[in-house]
């Protein structure tokens, strides 16, 4: 009787489990015979050493990235990041990023939008043109369930098979700038 919710659960776990795995390769796959190789181990993309700060260190970045006529759409940065740079004051103790009740404001740097990804360390920002990233979907995700396998029926399990195909081409790894944000 409780098949329902359950399969409603497991699907959109799954799902969500799924999407964030992907998100891990586009940014750190390896590459190799099954795994795509993510941005962070593509050769041409572009590295910024740490330079004064945090902020100087993505102006250069950006820089590096406008110099190859990149037209940067966001800095991706860990969460961790994105909350420290919100919580940067000036010297009369003013939110430089609009403080806690700015309403409705996406944040940005140097006009440029952050967007936050886990799959980032706290010490890299990745700047540039990700159009030049794309992610081609080959089959469809696909979550199935099923009871009829071995003795799982007679067992009361579940077998959950989830599948995704697809594949990571990096037209121009030139535009994307990697960003050592701290010194060490």
């Amino acid at each position: 009787s409780d098949e329902p919710a359950l399969v409603t659960f497991m699907d959109s776990s799954i799902r969500r489990h799924i999407r964030q795995k992907i998100e891990d390769q586009i940014i750190n796959g390896a590459g190799g015979a099954s795994a795509p190789t993510g941005i962070l181990s593509t050769s041409g993309v572009q590295a910024q050493a740490f330079d004064t700060d945090v902020i100087t260190t993505i102006a250069r970045a950006l820089e590096k990235a406008a110099n190859v006529d990149a037209d940067v759409q966001a800095i991706v940065v860990n969460p961790s990041v994105a909350w420290s740079l919100r919580l940067l004051k000036d010297a009369e103790g003013r939110y430089l990023s609009g403080g806690p009740f700015a309403a409705g404001l996406v944040q940005t740097l140097w006009g440029v939008p952050i967007v936050e990804s886990k799959r980032l360390t706290n010490k890299q920002a990745l700047v540039g043109d990700f159009r030049t990233v794309n992610l081609l979907e080959r089959e469809a995700l696909s979550v199935l369930m099923f009871n009829q396998h071995k003795d799982y029926a007679q067992l009361n399990k579940v077998y959950v098979r989830a599948e995704w195909r697809g594949m990571q081409p990096i037209y121009d790894p030139r535009q994307l700038v990697l960003a050592a944000i701290t010194a060490a």
